[in-house]
């Protein structure tokens, strides 16, 4: 074996900019999995005041939990094909912007609602 064949195990070089790049993506990245999980497991904890506010039984509360595994199973087979199809950054905008929509449109209503009742109570 030739001593001077060995491995160069050095740090590569990177073109400027890189890693402050590479570190904004992986913020945003992360910043993403995060709404997305918080979107996801919020359910648990607004499931007491969905109780006391609409009246729902413990089994009414068992079906939307088990209709929406269903579709979150259903969802990562369908949207992993349509990934491995169109590609991984077109597919994370896709999402990212229907995370944004589906979110402005679940608290734009109350927060339109809260905005009449301070009018009308000032």
């Amino acid at each position: 074996m030739n001593s001077d064949a060995s491995a160069d195990f050095s740090r590569p070089k990177y073109p400027p900019g890189f890693r402050a790049r590479r570190g904004l993506n992986w913020f945003i990245l992360g910043l993403m999995y995060a709404s997305y999980y918080t979107c996801r497991y919020n359910f648990r904890f607004a499931t007491p005041g969905i109780v006391a506010e609409f009246g729902f039984k413990n089994t009414e509360i068992a079906d939307i939990l088990s209709a929406w595994s269903l579709a979150y199973g259903t969802g990562q087979l369908v949207n992993g094909l349509l990934t491995d199809r169109i590609g991984g950054k077109t597919a994370m905008l896709i999402g990212a912007a229907g995370t944004i929509v589906t979110n402005l449109f679940s608290v734009l209503p109350l927060s339109q609602e809260h905005f009449r009742r301070s009018r009308l109570s000032g």
